[in-house]
């Protein structure tokens, strides 16, 4: 299995990045998790994005699937389906209802986005199987419902997606070759507001719990600092720890 980073920035795009955005590709199949603001241009730099077997949107918060937009019209009017493939969309429960919102101002947009995908909704207790991989969630603790998101071949990558402190989350991300894990905040004050997210410790902490082989930070703001986001997690996890950086691969 191969992972990819197209993105890692919170909100925003951080300089020369992208929102949140992660191919992971086993044999013949290529999954795009998430695909935030910056994330199709970080794509068509390393990968044929015609090819993409599937999308999967953890939650619909607009950092994690607003370049949905200039990829469907990549699609259907910069490249043309050449062989008629659509790639799969799938999008949390009532997940179609925000995108159609979204949308709605744009009359084309809609029909555009279902001609160039094969849109869904996945439910969360039921895993799915796309081409050689696995795919599972657990539901996790933020403003709107978010799904950490587990996928497993020849070995296993968990991503937190955007989360708090949650119990399921260590269970989750429970023995994982690596953990991509979000670290949105600099500190925890225990204020109101924080309870969505978590720190670079908070990933550690969550990391060590779960015995993962490798911790991945991601979902962060550069500003924060990077050598001290690397010190703060470090002190709670004893393994290997990186930085997500755009276009770094991991061969895991």
């Amino acid at each position: 299995m191969k992972l990819t980073i197209l993105g890692q920035g919170a909100s925003c795009p951080n300089p020369g990045g992208a929102c949140s955005g992660y191919l992971v590709e086993e044999d013949d199949t290529h999954i795009l998790l998430d695909c935030g603001s910056g994330v199709v241009s970080q794509l068509r730099r390393v990968f044929d994005y015609r090819r993409v077997s599937a999308i999967i949107i953890s939650h619909m918060h607009a950092d994690h699937f607003l370049d949905l937009i200039p990829y469907t019209y990549g699609l259907r009017i910069g490249s043309g389906l050449w062989n008629g493939f659509r790639p799969l969309l799938l999008l949390p429960p009532n997940g179609q209802a925000v995108l159609d919102h979204v949308t709605s101002p744009w009359p084309d947009l809609a029909p555009s986005m279902a001609s160039v995908f094969r849109i869904g909704e996945y439910e969360v207790n039921e895993p799915l199987q796309i081409g050689s991989l696995r795919v599972e969630f657990t539901p996790t603790r933020h403003y709107i419902p978010a799904n950490a998101i587990n996928v497993l071949g020849g070995s296993k990558l968990s991503y937190s997606s955007d989360t708090g402190p949650a119990d399921q989350l260590t269970a989750h991300a429970q023995d994982a070759d690596l953990f991509l894990c979000e670290a949105s905040l600099r500190e925890r004050h225990n204020l109101p507001g924080e309870e969505g997210h978590l720190t670079a410790r908070d990933a550690g902490e969550i990391a060590s719990k779960a015995s993962v082989r490798k911790l991945v930070l991601t979902h962060f703001f550069v500003e924060f600092g990077l050598h001290e986001m690397l010190q703060n997690a470090s002190a709670a996890f004893p393994g290997p720890i990186e930085l997500a950086e755009t276009r770094a691969e991991y061969v895991i």
